[in-house]
């Protein structure tokens, strides 16, 4: 129940395998939460942006 980043190179070397490869976890939800301002330093949308990307919602 480990993330696929984790370990994604075990399972290309054969050390690890997909004992149910038709199972899927549940997802879990991702919150963000900062002080809306007018102002958002470059590095907030940065983040908030690869989050979107990774995540695929809006948030």
């Amino acid at each position: 129940m480990l993330p696929n980043a984790l370990i994604c190179e075990d399972l290309r070397a054969g050390q690890l395998f997909h004992p149910l490869p038709e199972y899927q976890m549940p997802s879990r939800p991702v919150h963000i939460v900062y002080h809306q301002d007018r102002y958002r330093p470059p590095k907030l949308r940065s983040f908030v942006d690869f989050l979107m990307q990774t995540f695929g919602r809006e948030i």
